[in-house]
């Protein structure tokens, strides 16, 4: 008996370790081929400046990100600021939802080798098709694990896991506030429901402690960095929610399209709903613990789905196929069937292998996520051309991809201006990397900028005015006298000119840059 549980530890332990290897190689390997600035470099430049003491909310308008940011600045700080340092956060994070699958799969008493099998799947798909550091995967993953820890909780009767998911769900949505925003209210509906049902309130004592505790640490983080909390209710809560229930307003669902993306998704959901259902109306096999799971597996599902419906990102929750498999073989295990086992198993793998070598070709070697899906990666250059931190990255964009010195080159030449202005600037761009790469506090009003009120409000949302003054305030305070906008991107004068005054600043530009010198008569600079 004790020979046989060594085995199987050791087994386990071995298994862990090529799973954790390989999901950190393929993210490491795919994140450096191909370059969409403002996603690729989505959490650069913020992490730098944290290094350099400016914090998201009081320094910087941001939407979401905040913990992606934070981490980011960690791993800087630890192990310098470059490329590589850069995509070790992603591809540990992909270790971790990896991993985390693996136990997951052996705590619903899958066989370890199903379970290795479908978590390698897994990390093809979950974190490689961005590579770099995404505010929406680390929110996914991170709901995902406050998911497997709630069923967990359930199987095991284990008061810690109870006290673990709430924690999970709260980085997740400080990462970004959906899809957790609805898992936090589905959650806690099902948490409740089940005590009830099972008429044991202890799990929703430690959860409710483990939700004080993440409040608690929350403000006393927000007081040490200076954050006031108002500000963060108006930047992360109150104007997010807003961009939010614009988009649901005019989401225009094309259902023959939705279908068509999401097919092997809803094929695999139907079919469990309909395995389940089976036994849920069949007193003799109806069990609570698997309902209560069953509805659990829903809710990440939809809620996963609605979120990627919202989003304006490529579709990446294709890692969701490997995991529902994984379910719905661990169901097939447990109950009896009038079905050959063996070979309703063949056909789980074969379609898990299908499906993942579909979507890693579409979103690993192609790079669809960052839209390079037509662009010829092999005309891609060394990033170390244009800084020698970005040593490792294989650069081309889709804007320049026939000819990606280029822009490097542009890039150089914009740098070097950058870097010999010597009073306080900014620097509106998609590239989020130039303020470390200067070496520079280029003090951004905004973290990002896109054109659609997706970054910062603009003019119409109840936040403009908000914003418009926090901008204002930061050329005061931090005694701007020249705001540079990048002129090759999609960028326009509304960027700046929205915000400020047109009798504070004179207008000028060159090849590369629109200049806006600000003058002393509206600012005490």
């Amino acid at each position: 008996m004790v020979k046989k549980i060594f085995l199987k530890f050791e087994t386990n332990t071995y298994l862990s370790l090529v799973l954790l290897s390989f999901s950190f190689l393929i993210n490491y390997i795919y994140a450096s081929n191909g370059v969409f600035p403002i996603d690729t470099f989505l959490h650069y430049d913020s992490s730098y400046r944290i290094t350099q003491g400016e914090y998201p909310i009081k320094d910087f308008w941001v939407v979401s990100g905040i913990l992606v940011d934070f981490l980011g600045a960690l791993f800087f700080e630890v192990f310098g600021i470059n490329w590589n340092t850069y995509i070790l956060h992603s591809s540990l994070i992909n270790c971790l939802i990896t991993i985390s699958t693996y136990i997951f799969f052996l705590k619903i008493k899958l066989k370890s080798i199903y379970a290795f099998i479908y978590s390698i799947f897994v990390s093809i798909l979950a974190y490689p098709p961005s590579g770099t550091p995404f505010v929406d995967h680390h929110s996914v993953f991170l709901s995902l694990i406050a998911g497997y820890l709630l069923i967990i909780a359930i199987i095991s009767k284990k008061n810690v896991y109870w006290f673990l998911f709430p924690i999970f769900l709260a980085l997740s949505f400080l990462s970004k506030q959906v899809p957790s925003s609805y898992l936090i209210i589905l959650f806690a509906l099902i948490s409740v429901s089940y005590c009830y049902t099972k008429g044991e309130y202890r799990p929703i004592i430690y959860s409710f402690t483990s939700s004080l505790f993440i409040i608690v640490t929350l403000f006393i983080f927000l007081k040490i960095c200076g954050i006031e909390f108002q500000n963060f209710l108006n930047q992360y809560v109150f104007y997010p929610q807003s961009i939010g229930l614009s988009r649901i307003e005019i989401l225009n669902l094309n259902f023959i399209s939705f279908l068509n993306s999401y097919k092997f998704l809803i094929i695999l959901f139907l079919i469990l709903l309909i395995l389940n259902f089976h036994f849920f109306f069949k007193k003799s096999t109806f069990n609570k613990d698997d309902f209560f799971t069953f509805l659990i597996v829903t809710c990440i599902f939809f809620s996963l789905l609605f979120h990627q419906l919202l989003t304006k990102n490529q579709i990446f929750i294709y890692f969701l196929i490997p995991i529902l498999v994984g379910f719905l073989q661990s169901i097939l295990d447990k109950k009896k069937f009038k079905i050959n086992k063996k070979i309703a198993i063949y056909i789980l793998i074969f379609f898990t292998i299908f499906t993942t070598v579909k979507y890693h070709l579409r979103y690993n070697e192609s790079r669809k996520f960052h839209d390079l899906h037509n662009v010829n990666l092999n005309n891609a250059i060394s990033a170390k051309m244009l800084d020698s931190s970005f040593k490792g990255l294989r650069w081309i964009t889709n804007d320049f991809k026939d000819n990606p010195r280029n822009e490097i080159n542009s890039l150089k030449e914009i740098l070097n201006l950058i870097k010999n202005e010597k009073n306080n600037k900014i620097l509106i761009t998609h590239y989020l990397f130039f303020s470390a790469l200067s070496e520079q506090n280029l003090f951004s009003p905004s973290k990002t900028y896109t054109l659609d009120g997706a970054s910062f409000p603009i003019k119409g949302n109840k936040y403009y005015d908000e914003y418009k003054k926090f901008f204002n305030l930061n050329i005061e305070k931090n005694k701007i006298k020249k705001i540079y906008l990048i002129k090759t991107e999609n960028l326009d004068q509304k960027t700046v000119e929205d915000y400020i005054d047109k009798n504070c600043y004179q207008y000028s530009e060159n090849k590369y840059l629109k200049i806006y010198t600000i003058t002393n008569k509206c600012f005490n600079n």
